[in-house]
């Protein structure tokens, strides 16, 4: 029993959490498709750890591009982006004002409620 089979079960719309560097078009991509053939709904992308100004030059491309790529190639809805903000800590369990701000940004009852934003 996975985590696919208690989705299906539940009937809910999927939100993929997905990282925001080099590699994750084709890691999204792929869930993205493994959950459709599984018959789950998507309703959308979170990109997680996002920085306008990465640290890493090489960084920056992937980091700019990336989003709009998941939301074409997946032909999914990219609901917001997540910062790499240095006050998120899960052992903390806390959350920094600006990734609150942009968790908040998402109307996560009617994405809920709707069911599959994109399909």
């Amino acid at each position: 029993f996975w985590v696919i089979h208690l989705a299906r079960l539940m009937n809910l719309p999927l939100v993929i959490v997905a990282h925001a560097t080099l590699g994750t078009i084709n890691h999204t991509l792929l869930t993205i498709h493994a959950a459709r053939s599984a018959g789950l709904r998507v309703a959308g992308v979170v990109i997680n750890r996002y920085q306008n100004t990465p640290a890493d030059s090489d960084a920056a491309v992937p980091m700019q591009t990336n989003p709009q790529q998941i939301a074409q190639r997946g032909r999914v809805k990219v609901l917001t982006l997540v910062p790499d903000e240095q006050a998120n800590s899960v052992p903390n369990a806390t959350i920094g004002p600006d990734t609150q701000f942009v968790i908040d940004q998402v109307d996560w009852d009617k994405l809920m409620d709707a069911g599959c934003v994109a399909k």
